[in-house]
Formats: structure tokens, C-alpha cells, sequence
């Protein structure tokens, strides 16, 4: 069984004993707001532990909150894919706060590395690394031989880089290293999306895509879709992913078998991104101009959220019922999914290709006139806490005793639970 409330109330109880645990995980579990309030209550005087990840579980609002409050002494806190999760309020609103400039052409996407640093991927061949909060561009990765596609995070010190020059480079960005490069797409590679600790999945315009290995550079699956190019990749859980093509057709794998267990026609139209809203939906955008939310286990359409006047180029969840897209319109815009209305519109200078959540009042947009802007909360400008989104997939289980007791006596620095 997975860890539930009253494991994370053993946890608690452990954590306030221990005073060497540097780093805990506890994603892909069970928790609840009791269990999330519990981790919060045992952060109020354990200030040995440095990172909690405590993605995909199922803490509400209650949960969330009370872990952002007693959060200080950490350095990484990941709460992604919960039930609830810290975001504005949907009467507060959002203004540019930064654009930084420095790449040459056309930027296609932005992701966040840490608290502080985000990257950037362009059509110029290259990646950026920006401290984002001083608008300082810290590093330039070369090595890519056409225009950069997509970027994506893998852990502290890594990303992974899509370009159209048919291969994803592995990075160690504080270097500027680039440590592997893992080629073996016959088309364009449109798209890059970290499954777990070693793993990663890669979409192409040839049809497949590729499950690799990333530390030893080896393919451990191809999922040949049909000939339609795959636009996008995403992960639903710790076995499934999402894939969605030129024709407007979304497909969910487990991808560990190879298996296609669902295709949702989506879009008349291509669908250029999509992403996980929660363990039953998922959020996809189209050259059509519209957003559909997705019940992926049922192939049911609950809304389509149609006010871009142009196509829609990316789509991000911000928390339990937010998420933001991006449009060729020159706009962003900030949706309440679960009944479709639109709360804010966001004016660009220009067609934006990509959004990203960067923390609970702020996010990033890249754009064809070569910037990155940053979008904050009025609200918040007060505000100085942010802390690093971590993505994590390991999954084990533990009885509430048998968590207690490792606790207890545990003295290395890391734990999975």
C-alpha cells in the first residue's frame, strides 16, 4: 500500500526526532491535507532536512498552505500535482515585471531549473541560463547544429535539450558540459519530458517516440505512434505518458509495455502541447486556437476554452484548477479549467511560443521578438520567499511503523519512502 495520512503522521512524528535527514521523497503516495499538515506541523522544529518532495500525492489547499508557511529552513520544496497548491487568488493580478534579451531569433520555450535560475531554448542554436530574479544571463550552452526546440529539467545540476537537428543533448548546465547526446530520431526531435530519475521521453516529427535511458545514453523504447508527427509529450504518472500529433490526436501509453490504451481525437486541428492537470486529466492546445480539458480515461471533452483569436503554442497547470497558455495571438491567459472561464489576459509584444510556472505569484514567457518575460503578481511584490519545483518519480511503500521506526534510526542524509 502507498503511504496515506497516517503514514505521513509517522513521518512527522520521525521527523521531529531526526537530526540528519538532509533530503526526503515522498512522491507518487497517498498523503491527504492531514498527512501534508502533519509534514508541515514536524518542519516547525526539524531544521536539519533541506529538500521535501511530495509531488503527485493528494494534499488539498489545507495541506499546501501549511507546508509554504513552514517551509523556510528548506531549500527545495516540490509540491506539484496536488489536489490544491499555492497560486494567486482569482482576483489578483499579474504585470510584466522583467523581460530579459539576449538570443538572437525566435525563443521556443522556458523552464525553470531552481529558485533562482530558469532556461531558455531558441531558434539561434542555443540555451541561456538566467538568474531570473536579477535579470542576469549566467551561461550560453552551444553544441546544437539547428534551432533549439525545447528544454526541460532532470535534477539539480542537468537538463535535457530538443533541437531540430534530430537530437536531445544532456547538460551539465553550471559547466556548460554537455554530457551525452542521444540521437537516433530520423526527423526533427520536436519535444523532451523527464519520466523519472534516469529516464526521459522524446517526441518527433517521424512518427516514434523514444524512451531513453539518459545517464547511459541508451534507448529503452520506441513507441511508433502512425507517420503523424508527434508535436508533444507529457507524463501522466509513473507508468503512462501522453503523445499528441499533427492530426489533433492525443495518445496515452504505458510506456514501460509499449502499449497504446487510449487515442482522444481531440483538435481538427495539430496539437502543438500538452500537460497533466491531475491523475484523470489532462489540458491540450491546437493550432485550432482553442484549449480542450481532457477526462483521458473516459475520451470525454468537459471544456473548450476558446478565446485566442490564433493559434495556441504551449499550455501550463499552475495548480488544482489554474492554468496558463500561450498564444501566437500575443497573449497569455490565466484559466479557472474545472468550469472554463477565463480570469486574466496577459499582453505580449509578441506571439509567445511557450509559459512556465516558476513559483505561487509568478511566471515566465518566451517569445518570436527574442525575450522572456516575466509576469508577477501585483500583490506579491512584497513577497521574497520562491522555492525550486522538483520532478521525481520514485514510488515505494512502507507501513506507518515500519516509517516511524527508518526514521528513527536513519543517519544517512537521503530517504524514498
Amino acid at each position: 500500500n502507498e503511504i496515506g495520512d497516517e503514514g505521513g503522521e509517522a513521518i512527522s512524528e520521525g521527523l521531529q526526532r531526526n537530526t540528519s535527514l538532509k533530503e526526503l521523497n515522498l512522491n507518487s503516495n497517498e498523503i491527504g491535507d492531514q498527512g501534508g499538515e502533519a509534514l508541515a506541523k514536524a518542519l516547525q522544529t526539524n531544521t536539519t532536512l533541506k529538500v521535501l518532495r511530495i509531488e503527485l500525492n493528494k494534499i488539498g489547499d489545507l495541506g499546501c498552505k501549511a507546508l509554504d508557511r513552514q517551509s523556510g529552513d528548506l531549500d527545495e520544496l516540490d509540491m506539484e500535482d496536488n489536489e490544491g497548491e499555492v497560486w494567486l487568488g482569482e482576483d489578483s493580478s499579474l504585470a510584466a515585471n522583467n523581460i530579459f534579451q539576449g538570443h538572437t531569433k525566435v525563443i521556443n520555450g522556458v523552464c525553470k531549473l531552481d529558485s533562482a535560475t530558469l532556461a531558455s531554448a531558441s531558434d539561434d542554436h542555443t540555451l541561456k541560463i538566467w538568474r531570473w530574479q536579477r535579470n542576469t544571463c549566467l551561461h550560453t550552452l552551444t553544441g546544437h547544429t539547428d534551432g533549439v526546440q525545447g528544454v526541460c529539467r532532470l535534477n539539480a545540476s542537468m537538463l535535457a535539450s530538443a533541437s531540430k537537428d534530430g537530437t536531445v543533448k544532456i547538460w551539465e548546465w553550471r559547466t556548460k558540459t554537455c554530457l551525452q547526446t542521444l540521437a537516433g530520431h530520423t526527423g526533427r526531435v520536436r519535444g523532451v519530458y523527464r519520466l523519472n530519475d534516469s529516464t526521459l521521453a522524446i517526441a518527433s516529427d517521424d512518427g516514434a517516440v523514444k524512451i531513453w535511458e539518459w545517464v547511459s545514453g541508451m534507448c529503452l523504447h520506441t513507441l511508433q505512434a502512425n507517420t503523424a508527427s508527434i508535436e508533444c509529450v507529457c507524463r501522466l504518472n509513473a507508468t503512462m505518458l501522453a503523445t499528441a500529433n499533427n492530426l489533433g490526436t492525443v495518445k496515452i501509453w504505458e510506456w514501460r509495455t509499449k502499449t497504446n490504451l487510449y487515442t482522444l481525437a481531440g483538435h481538427p486541428s495539430a496539437i502543438t502541447c500538452v500537460c497533466r492537470l491531475n491523475a484523470k486529466t489532462l489540458a491540450s492546445a491546437s493550432v485550432d486556437g482553442t484549449v480542450k480539458i481532457l477526462a483521458w480515461q473516459s475520451n470525454t471533452c468537459l471544456h473548450t476554452l476558446a478565446t485566442h483569436t490564433e493559434l495556441v503554442t504551449g499550455v501550463c497547470r499552475l495548480n488544482a484548477t489554474k492554468l496558463a497558455s500561450a498564444s501566437s495571438d500575443k497573449t497569455v491567459i490565466i484559466w479557472n479549467w474545472p468550469n472554463g472561464t477565463c480570469l486574466h489576459i496577459l499582453a505580449a509584444a509578441g506571439s509567445v511560443r511557450g509559459v512556465s510556472r516558476l513559483n505561487g505569484y509568478t511566471l515566465v514567457s518566451a517569445s518570436d521578438d527574442h525575450t522572456i518575460k516575466l509576469w508577477k503578481a501585483k500583490s506579491a511584490a512584497t513577497s521574497t520567499r520562491s522555492r525550486s519545483v522538483l520532478v521525481t518519480d520514485t514510488r515505494s511503500s512502507r507501513s506507518s511503523r515500519s516509517t516511524r521506526s527508518f526514521l528513527h534510526s536513519h543517519s544517512r542524509s537521503s530517504a524514498v519512502l
